[in-house]
């Protein structure tokens, strides 16, 4: 059985950190990290994360969306082996200057997932 830290870190009734064991939720934090993360970004793994934010000063017309589309498919793939990527979906709202990258999945056991992240300017966040 597979276990890890909840995030954002909090703490228990005990003073330990809270962990989660729910197979749904601990890959969709996985989804969501790898979708917010650019590569470089983790020191000890510097290949790690789909780089979305390196998509936000582009005029994300169908050549660039695909090629978006493309490198989140790319990532989820490498990074989150244990889904089968059913869709990736970009919203891009060029006039504010930030786009919603959009992820459904299936996992091994049949179950469906969605992902979804704001990137701006600032970065990549979950929504």
């Amino acid at each position: 059985m597979s276990i890890e830290l909840m995030w954002p870190l909090s703490i228990d009734g005990t003073g330990g950190f809270t962990f989660t064991e729910d197979p749904a939720t601990r890959i969709r934090k996985h989804v969501l990290s790898a979708l917010a993360t650019e590569p470089g970004e983790r020191v000890m793994n510097v290949t790690y994360g789909a780089g979305a934010a390196r998509y936000v000063y582009d005029s994300l017309d169908e050549p660039e969306s695909e090629s978006l589309r493309e490198a989140v498919l790319d990532a989820l793939t490498r990074l989150v082996p244990e889904v089968d990527i059913t869709d990736v979906l970009i919203d891009a709202d060029e006039a504010l200057g930030r786009f919603v990258v959009s992820v459904r999945y299936t996992l091994a056991n049949g179950l469906e997932g969605n992902a979804q992240v704001n990137v701006g300017e600032s970065g990549a966040t979950a929504a």
